[in-house]
């Protein structure tokens, strides 16, 4: 239990950064929620944000958003890997946490430079 409460909270981290800082939408989002703003200017600030953000917090996300596209209906062995691929396909900058060179984070940076985004790394 511990490990999927873990994987929620960062999974919802991902795509919240992903939402505010990459989506095509953001510019438009940017504008209308001035005071509602997150600025993550280092990896200190994005692993607080990964802290403050629980399953209620992703409840709210959804209620907010402007658009919600399932990419799987249900967990699956490759849901993760869909997801990734759904994100770096659909955004122009790619945002990476962490050092390693294999498992998801890294495949879909690599997947990321290979389709030409501009890649930000965040190391541990």
């Amino acid at each position: 239990m511990k490990h999927l409460h873990s994987f929620a909270r960062r999974a919802a981290a991902f795509l919240l950064a992903a939402v505010l800082c990459v989506g095509p939408a953001a510019p438009a989002a940017a504008a209308r929620a001035a005071e509602n703003e997150i600025e993550i200017r280092s990896a200190q600030d994005l692993a607080q944000l990964a802290e403050q953000c629980a399953l209620d917090t992703w409840s709210e996300l959804l209620e907010q958003a402007d658009k919600v596209v399932t990419v799987s209906p249900a967990y699956d062995a490759g849901c993760m890997h869909r997801r990734n691929r759904y994100l770096v396909d659909h955004s122009a900058v790619c945002i990476g946490w962490g050092t390693g060179e294999t498992g998801g984070t890294a495949y879909t940076i690599h997947y990321a430079e290979k389709q030409g985004l501009r890649i930000i790394r965040f190391l541990e």
